[in-house]
């Protein structure tokens, strides 16, 4: 009767491939509540987060390789697990910049993973593909600016320029410049913080769970 996917990309994929108009996104949510309840952090003016699996589609050795391309005293924290880790961090001995970055196990409680968030000047997801995205949408909560490749479900909540960076995948440069900027610029910093605070309060899950269930009301009485 009616498609429903996490992004626009998709629903106008589907909507295409089966000849249907009966086609909407609902996105997954975040618990605002949980994180305006974890207190007690600072933010590191110099301190660059990545927070996600280890794996191809991630995309962190272009990370990496923009991070090696700055020209101050930034730090790189990169928490995550997978099977490229190796090969990152023998990229990371190749360029020489060991000493400005960290190889952190995935937290096991969510609190303490807020935290670090919250600590961080800039989260960065370098995806090649992401059907929605949920740690963007988080740091935005924790006002923490965000930069994200142009992926599918980033492209929904991201307005480039007003609540953080798009950049093109596999361009390196453009996303160490970018970087650089939100570095270099704390008064751009702080418009992110706000407009993306201000993007993530429609994504509480109290919010998405309600359009969920007058999506299922409609069918059930249709």
């Amino acid at each position: 009767d009616k498609v429903i996917t996490l992004n626009t990309t998709v629903k106008d994929k589907m909507k295409g491939i089966l000849k249907m108009r009966n086609a909407d996104v609902i996105p997954s949510g975040i618990d605002t509540k949980e994180i305006d309840g974890v207190r007690g952090t600072e933010k590191q003016d110099n301190k660059i987060l990545y927070v996600g699996r280890l794996v191809p589609q991630k995309n962190v050795d272009l990370l990496i390789r923009a991070f090696g391309m700055l020209g101050n005293k930034a730090e790189l924290e990169i928490i995550g697990e997978g099977s490229e880790k190796e090969r990152l961090e023998n990229l990371v001995d190749f360029l020489g910049i060991r000493e400005k970055i960290k190889f952190l196990q995935p937290y096991k409680k969510h609190e303490d993973l807020i935290k670090a968030i919250k600590s961080a000047a800039i989260l960065v997801l370098p995806s090649k593909r992401e059907n929605f995205g949920i740690v963007p949408l988080e740091a935005m909560h924790c006002k923490t600016a965000v930069i994200s490749t142009k992926t599918d479900g980033p492209k929904d909540y991201i307005r480039n320029g007003i609540n953080g960076f798009l950049t093109e995948t596999g361009d390196e440069k453009e996303l160490a410049n970018k970087i650089q900027l939100l570095l270099d610029d704390k008064k751009l910093r702080k418009k992110f913080e706000r407009n993306g605070r201000k993007t993530s309060e429609s994504y509480d899950w109290d919010t998405i769970v309600r359009r969920i269930g007058k999506e299922y009301k409609m069918l059930v009485q249709a």
